[in-house]
């Protein structure tokens, strides 16, 4: 395989961090045409999706990374944020513990396991999570 996927990736990746994700997205499609097993491209697919505030598209993202590399915590924290969006709290808190189980040391799992668990009433819980997140990576900013 050539280098186009990558070429194609990377290109997505950048209209994307210029907010431009409805043009991120057909390239990133093209280059998922090419290779579609690639998680990064996947990846750079879900956080598009997000920023088109699309759910639905999002979760549907969270459930191909997870068929792909389920052990992996990032499928996992997109069905995660993907079912915050769709207002589905319950199943959104069992996909940010799923990521917590997958990587432990990820302050990005313990900090939306936190939101999760404080979206559904569960603040000492939640709390407990964001204190984890602080202690794996004390540089990294809850926000």
């Amino acid at each position: 395989m050539n280098g186009e996927p990558q070429r194609l990736r990377e290109s997505g990746e950048a209209l994307a961090e210029l907010g431009r994700h409805e043009e991120a997205l057909r390239l990133l499609g093209k280059a998922l045409a090419l290779d579609p097993r690639d998680v990064e491209t996947w990846c750079l697919i879900g956080h598009s999706r997000i920023g088109l505030d699309d759910y639905a598209g999002a979760l549907t993202v969270g459930n191909e990374l997870v068929a792909l590399a389920p052990d992996d915590s990032d499928g996992h924290l997109f069905r995660a944020r993907a079912l915050n969006g769709l207002h589905r709290f319950d199943q959104a808190l069992a996909a940010a513990r799923e990521a917590v189980r997958c990587d432990p040391d990820s302050a990005v799992a313990w900090r939306r396991l936190a939101l999760q668990l404080s979206a559904v009433g569960q603040p000492d819980e939640a709390l407990t999570a964001a204190h984890r997140a602080c202690r794996v990576d004390p540089g990294y900013v809850l926000g």
